[in-house]
């Protein structure tokens, strides 16, 4: 009678690990270890980890408010024991807190710490105004990160005028150049860089000014008279170099 004892005690620990065909092993909830961000941008990140068994399914729960609540879940990736979620259409500089999640047949394992990661800061530098005429001016300037271009100038901190008058979503990059017209000579500019990056974050620079010139009456050179002609019928052309474009008179 002993031995029959034995062997239904084998045959029940034999199941309970899953080792039998047909008997399924209790489920055992994960452990979550190794929690790390990386990839951190100004918009996204990607939050790794790992678990002591394999699990069902991977979530990151996200907020930007300590302690939560958490307003947001990502579904993980990766195989059973490996984890990540990309966390994107984040908000620049700034900071988020999340846990993450690990489930095993139905069995669920949260992070008891919280974590947290801030992004990047969306940066414009290098402002400079260029080839600063009586009426035009070219502003340059440079993104961290793939954005728009987009100047406000006029005569004051008030602005008044865009260029281009609306921002061309398409027209993307890390440097910019936006030139401006029809401006007044001898006139003193106030103007701010704009950029909008695809997550909808805008940067603003500080304010700067640059004046136009002066509307210098052109300078004439190289006159030279051509094709004159004595008789009954004289004429002449002359023929003379202005620094700019302008009309003639005789």
């Amino acid at each position: 009678m002993k031995k029959k004892v034995i062997i239904l005690l084998a045959v029940f620990t034999v199941g309970l690990y899953g080792i039998l065909p047909g008997i399924t092993a209790f489920a055992v909830a994960p452990v979550i270890s190794d929690v790390l961000t990386s990839n951190i941008t100004e918009n996204s990140a990607v939050v790794s980890w790992k678990t002591d068994v394999d699990a069902t399914s991977s979530t990151v729960i996200y907020g930007t408010a300590l302690g939560g609540p958490y307003g947001t879940t990502v579904i993980g990736v990766g195989d059973e024991k490996s984890h990540l979620a990309n966390l994107t259409s984040l908000t620049a500089n700034t900071t988020y807190y999340y846990k993450v999640k690990s489930t095993n047949g139905g069995d669920e394992t949260i992070s008891v710490a919280e974590y947290s990661f801030t992004t990047n800061a969306f940066t414009i530098t290098g402002v400079t105004s260029s080839n600063v005429t009586s009426t035009a001016a070219t502003i340059t300037w440079n993104t961290n990160v793939i954005a728009t271009s987009n100047v406000d100038y006029g005569l004051t901190t008030g602005y008044g005028s865009s260029a281009p008058a609306v921002a061309d979503a398409t027209a993307d990059s890390l440097g910019h150049s936006v030139a401006l017209t029809g401006l007044t000579p001898n006139t003193l500019y106030h103007y701010q860089v704009k950029s909008e990056d695809a997550s909808a974050n805008e940067e603003v620079s500080v304010d700067m000014t640059f004046q136009t010139q002066a509307d210098l009456p052109p300078v004439i050179s190289s006159v030279l008279p051509d094709g004159i002609t004595i008789g009954t019928d004289s004429s002449a052309s002359i023929n003379w170099d202005t620094n700019e474009l302008s009309s003639s008179q005789v």
